[in-house]
């Protein structure tokens, strides 16, 4: 399924196109031209991305591209051809080549309103909201609406839907010391993250608009998109904030910061409350309370290291493809193959780099850059060098290795005379780094067969080097079955794709077949939760009514009044 041509690739298609014949086009129609031999012709030699039926005069432009103006100040008869999301799969098909083609209207005005006119979209490749209309600020489509609440209702609806049900989940974490990554999760984490990025279903929808397969993914992004801390984000009532698309999308960093600095702020509170301040002991009794009756021993500061590893984990993700979502550019065209600029893909009214960008792009290069630290010190952290310069500069804390041990305790570490394989913890955020980033510049022809390609070399590592410790080696078959049915999804969904484009059908068997894998790890989570279960992890804790120690300290201990608490 095609979502757009890498930049560069169309930069090339572009700059290899003969000089067009500038001839009169009085007695032909719009879009065509009158050749040396007297034929009206296409107006655009743009091999492959526009398709012409000299009899008839009809013109098609293939459904990843879109035709527009250029800019309602300009002449409205300048057309601009370029890669666009708002664009896909919407109109009339028609006949041409390789790929399937969508009709372009007669006149530019017309031609619009057809392309941007059903997501109330205006300007070049409908990168602008028409008037009145703002972007819904939690959806996956990026449609404009007209809302009829006020400002006040709709920050307070973004915040509810937002950032109330992540502050549910981190409590669930923190209270039953939940850790999402230990062996039993990492990787399937992973593909949910992966199934539910959105940039891929900003596309899905477009394409599958109307239809049941629509309905499948919005439910698919509902299960899965906890993972990308998008909580019902596909079926959550349109919500508009006065932001144009970009500041929209920037928006994803406050949902991905948030729970991060939550889990800050209480590590503080909580310090706080280990030295005795009766304000802040004051402020925590409500919670001391209650861990008293869920938990006999609530180790907090585990508890918390464990929670923001886990979010880590879930954040990297939303930080990177929200940073690679405000960087990805296309290169526009005019009708006639000429350069018009590099603009961005999902705002075409604004020019990369340039001054309504260039604070974002600051923003998202810097947030990329922090990011591929991560890995990095994921990599090195493991050798001895590395340690002794930790230590020389005190930054190898009992914190920083509890946090560290988080990601590697579970691998093997020589300790049993094998492999050194610690740094294949950094294979995770680094999957997560590429998807984010692979996936939004290359056209899913390549990035899929490639991606399957790198899955095949993570089997093999994984084969080879059975990562994780002996008590966890069940798991290094377990991510092998989960990484052949991702490999199985691929296969599926570009058999799906490729029959979308070529012949617009949908083939049963590739449905069929992406929909089987797709719900690979909801079966899994579903195992889990029998085993949880199976465990029961809630215990009653120590305290009942008639014996009510209010003051009990975090790790289930009574305190003595006169001391500060342990924790």
């Amino acid at each position: 399924m095609r979502k757009h041509l890498p930049s560069l690739l169309t930069v090339i298609l572009a700059s290899s196109l003969p000089p067009l014949c500038y001839c009169s086009n009085e007695t032909c129609p719009t879009w065509l031209y009158r050749s040396e031999e007297g034929w009206c012709t296409c107006g655009s030699h743009l091999v492959n991305v526009i398709t012409c039926n000299n009899e008839t005069g009809e013109v098609g432009i293939l459904s990843s591209f879109c035709l527009t103006s250029f800019d309602s100040s300009r002449d409205p008869t300048e057309a601009v051809v370029g890669s666009c999301l708002y664009g896909q799969n919407h109109g009339t098909a028609t006949e041409g080549g390789a790929g399937l083609y969508v009709r372009v209207a007669p006149n530019i005005t017309e031609q619009d309103e057809q392309l941007c006119g059903y997501l109330n979209r205006e300007g070049r490749l409908c990168g602008a909201c028409k008037s009145e209309h703002y972007v819904s600020a939690y959806s996956y489509d990026l449609k404009c609406y007209r809302c009829s609440t006020g400002l006040v209702g709709n920050i307070f609806a973004y915040l509810l839907a937002a950032l109330l049900p992540p502050t549910l989940f981190l409590a669930a974490v923190v209270l039953f010391h939940i850790s999402f990554t230990s062996p039993r999760y990492n990787l399937v984490i992973l593909l949910c993250q992966t199934y539910s990025l959105p940039v891929s279903l900003r596309v899905l929808r477009q394409y599958t608009r109307g239809t049941t397969v629509m309905i499948f993914f919005d439910f698919i992004a509902t299960l899965y998109g906890v993972w990308n801390l998008d909580f019902f984000r596909a079926i959550v009532p349109p919500i508009c904030l006065p932001l144009n698309t970009l500041q929209v999308i920037a928006l994803d960093y406050l949902s991905a910061a948030y729970p991060l600095l939550l889990l800050v702020f209480f590590y503080v509170l909580v310090t706080a409350h280990d030295k005795g301040y009766r304000p802040v002991v004051r402020l925590l009794k409500p919670c001391l309370w209650c861990a008293a009756r869920t938990r006999r021993q609530w180790h907090i500061r585990s508890s918390i290291i464990d929670a923001f590893a886990t979010f880590i984990l879930l954040s990297y993700m939303k930080f990177m493809y929200t940073s690679v979502d405000l960087l990805v550019f296309e290169h526009i065209v005019d009708i006639h193959g000429s350069r018009v600029g590099l603009f961005l893909y999902y705002d075409s009214t604004v020019e990369l780099f340039g001054p309504s960008h260039r604070p974002l792009a600051i923003i998202a290069v810097t947030v990329i850059g922090i990011g591929l630290l991560f890995p990095l010190f994921l990599v090195l952290y493991p050798m001895k060098r590395f340690q002794r310069l930790l230590n020389r500069f005190h930054l190898n804390s009992p914190g920083v290795r509890t946090f560290m041990e988080c990601f590697q305790g579970n691998y093997r570490d020589r300790t049993d005379g094998g492999w050194e394989c610690r740094y294949f913890s950094a294979v995770y955020p680094l999957l997560r780094l590429i998807g984010s980033g692979w996936y939004a510049v290359c056209h899913d022809d390549i990035v899929f067969p490639t991606f399957a390609l790198f899955l095949i070399a993570v089997i093999a590592g994984i084969v080879t080097l059975r990562p994780y410790k002996k008590q966890y080696d069940i798991y290094n078959n377990v991510e092998i079955l989960l990484w052949l049915s991702a490999i199985g999804f691929i296969a599926g969904f570009m058999t799906y794709a490729l029959s979308f484009d070529r012949y617009n059908t949908a083939p049963v068997a590739g449905i069929v077949i992406s929909g089987i894998f797709i719900l690979t790890p909801l079966a899994y989570f579903i195992v889990l939760l029998c085993v949880w279960i199976k465990e029961s992890p809630l215990k009653l804790g120590v305290c009942t009514d008639k014996s009510d120690y209010e003051d009990l300290s975090f790790s289930g201990h009574p305190l003595d009044s006169s001391s500060s608490v342990n924790l």
